[in-house]
């Protein structure tokens, strides 16, 4: 399994690394910057670079274990060193959404009790999130919600990240 280097920092953009193998147009590196699809998250594109080459990375995603990187076209690309890059524009669009719905399940919780049950972002600018309420909800309350999580991201609270089994991410409520 290769290193994930996007969970240690999502702001890495860019990394040296090894391909440890190429299968038709399917390329797996001893480690990555490229987020897989998950978690209602989609996957990132950008390049791999290797000499006078680049090659477009069209979808990655989990297979058996291994994070895979396919490719649009894998001709010339050879087993060896290569610069993998994200599309930088694309995983930050995304990151912003991924904390928005965070702090819109944040906010239902502890204003309803509410958990948030699943969530996806898409490609067209836009996401959902499904929320369990246990209770009732003012009719009109949906209406305003919008003004307090713009307040709430006016606030400008510090943000965190930490990395949890997926035993324990089963266990927490929000």
């Amino acid at each position: 399994m290769e290193k994930e280097l996007f969970l240690e920092n999502s702001y890495h953009t860019s990394c040296k690394t090894v391909i440890k193998e190429i299968s038709d147009n399917k390329v797996i590196l001893d480690q990555t910057v490229f987020y897989p699809t998950g978690g209602g998250q989609p996957f990132d594109t950008g390049v791999l670079k290797q000499g006078d080459y680049e090659f477009e990375v069209t979808q990655v995603k989990r297979e058996q274990g291994e994070i895979v990187h396919y490719l649009d076209d894998a001709t010339n690309l050879s087993v060896g060193e290569v610069t993998a890059q994200i599309n930088w524009d694309r995983r930050y669009r995304f990151m912003r959404y991924h904390t928005l719905l965070h702090i819109i399940a944040g906010h239902l919780y502890n204003k309803f009790g509410a958990l948030a049950t699943s969530n996806e972002i898409y490609e067209d600018n836009r996401a959902r999130i499904d929320i369990k309420f246990e209770g009732a909800v003012p009719e009109d309350y949906f209406a305003i919600m919008e003004k307090d999580i713009h307040e709430i991201i006016e606030e400008n609270h510090l943000i965190s990240t930490r990395s949890l089994p997926r035993e324990e991410v089963e266990k927490t409520p929000v």
